[in-house]
């Protein structure tokens, strides 16, 4: 159990190749969020509903903190924590974050407030300093995360097969800083990420091998958004190959 300022603590997490790809919004997702009441619930859209939750959950008087759900990991390296499920909750976050940081820099904030928060999702690790916290096997989504973390500003594609495979990052960012736009009380943006440092909580499953955290994914995966028949067959299929993780990796295209 533990949250998220402690979770991402040291840690730098990838996205391996047998994950699918993020999507947690779908094509409407990007309309400008114009109104203090415009985050509503969106079946069709869980970045949204997430969103949604987060600031219910922070504006509550009842709720200490907000759970969700368990993140399953193996460390490949020291402090490399490869995401075997979780990883569409850990990008979410990772993109709030990163937004939060593109919005101070809109509003002109403090250098040192935004260093203290860059500094939460671009690291020193492994003798390199400003490592980003996330990456992944998709290359098109390395792509848009590695020119985000640059500069903080949205990534420009000119090819057009870019723009549509970064399109769900793309959209995410532009709801998150839709949400921070929005004239609210002084300090609010800050208490909210202040609430998902602090207060947003995961079960964090720590493999100690490659195949015991395929056997812990197979046993948890009823939840999240449901696996399409070729997920599943693909499941079947790479189940066999869980037992060594560069067999598995070897066989999973």
């Amino acid at each position: 159990r533990r949250v998220i300022r402690d979770f991402f603590g040291s840690n730098v997490f990838f996205i391996p190749d047998f994950q699918r790809d993020y999507k947690w919004v779908e094509d409407k997702s990007a309309k400008i969020i114009k109104e203090e009441h415009d985050v509503e619930e969106d079946e069709g859209d869980e970045f949204r509903q997430f969103l949604a939750d987060l600031r219910a959950s922070c504006e509550s008087t009842h709720d200490t903190e907000y759970y969700i759900g368990t993140v399953i990991s193996h460390e490949e390296k020291k402090n490399e924590l490869q995401l075997i499920d979780g990883q569409q909750r850990v990008t979410s976050i990772v993109l709030i974050l990163a937004s939060y940081i593109m919005w101070l820099k809109e509003t002109n904030a403090n250098d040192d407030h935004i260093a203290e928060y860059r500094g939460i999702i671009k690291k020193f690790y492994d003798g390199k300093k400003d490592t980003k916290i996330l990456s992944t096997s998709d290359p098109y989504g390395e792509k848009f995360l590695t020119k985000l973390f640059q500069k903080f500003e949205m990534p420009e594609f000119k090819k057009e097969i870019e723009i549509e495979n970064t399109k769900n990052h793309r959209d995410t960012v532009e709801q998150c800083l839709a949400f921070f736009r929005v004239k609210r009380p002084k300090g609010y943006n800050l208490d909210f990420v202040k609430y998902i440092l602090d207060h947003v909580v995961v079960a964090h499953v720590d493999a100690t091998n490659f195949r015991q955290a395929f056997v812990v994914f197979e046993r948890m995966n009823d939840r999240g958004r449901d696996l399409t028949v070729p997920d599943k067959i693909k499941y079947f299929l790479m189940k066999h190959y869980s037992y060594d993780a560069k067999v598995f990796l070897e066989n999973s295209d």
